[in-house]
């Protein structure tokens, strides 16, 4: 009788632990919800919500000022098939993503690695490297619209003194493209903290093991090799992420054939 007892006051404070740690993640649960309430509602508002209706009006023929009517796959047979327009965009979204993801990567993965160098004021060069990824668009786009001014633009300015062909940029054709995939570039300063970060995860001893070994990145032993995934990991993400945003350009007008 006296193990039973025992058994039972056993069985009682257990069952209190799992209900008071049960309680503690429920507990955590709602505050983590709670925390993340604002993004959930901005995200649920301003994105999801207008994703599933245009996703919706996509397959009907719809006015603000008449109810939608449904046409099925009328409105993507028009695209693919009649409207000419939107091979030239698509043409032009896969040639901005293709070489602004591979010079902007190249570009900032070798302005990471020069930050990285043991040099007078890297705080400030720092700064200035990322302080174009946070200037407005429009403001960004006015700049670079007087910088590549065909007739008194500084950059074409400073190619005919140096007898080099300028181009007319924005206000060409075959020349828009690459102009605006050199203003990204210049405002793609984010990748160049991301992938810094990643290099800087690179512990020191290695750098200094290889040099007094003369070992290559390719020759290192297995348990050497793991902190080179930390760039390429870095790189992958810069890569994904430049890829999905400059895929966002397709509808932006641009004066290219």
């Amino acid at each position: 009788m006296y193990q039973k007892l025992v058994r039972n006051n056993e069985y009682k404070e257990e069952f209190k632990l799992v209900n008071k740690c049960s309680k503690l993640e429920i507990r955590s649960i709602r505050n983590g919800l709670l925390f993340i309430s604002p993004y959930i509602v901005g995200f649920s508002v301003f994105f999801l919500y207008p994703f599933i209706w245009s996703l919706y009006y996509g397959f009907t023929s719809y006015s603000v000022l008449r109810t939608p009517e449904w046409t099925g796959l009328l409105n993507y047979k028009l695209l693919f098939i009649e409207d000419t327009l939107f091979r030239i965009s698509v043409y032009n979204t896969l040639y901005y993503t293709a070489f602004f993801v591979l010079f902007a990567l190249v570009a900032d993965l070798i302005i990471a690695l020069l930050l990285t160098t043991h040099i007078k004021g890297k705080s400030i060069l720092r700064l200035i490297y990322f302080l174009p990824s946070i200037i407005p668009f429009a403001a960004m786009a006015l700049l670079w619209l007087w910088l590549f001014n065909a007739r008194w633009g500084i950059i074409n300015q400073t190619l005919r003194a140096l007898n080099i062909f300028a181009p007319a940029w924005f206000s060409d054709p075959k020349w828009s493209k690459p102009g605006l995939i050199i203003m990204m570039t210049w405002a793609s300063g984010r990748m160049i903290v991301i992938l810094l970060a990643g290099i800087q995860g690179i512990p020191r001893q290695l750098y200094e093991v290889a040099e007094l070994d003369g070992a290559a990145i390719c020759s290192c032993d297995s348990s050497s090799i793991d902190p080179y995934y930390i760039i390429c990991n870095h790189n992958e993400y810069d890569t994904i992420i430049s890829t999905l945003y400059s895929t966002l350009y397709y509808d932006k007008g641009w004066p290219c054939k």
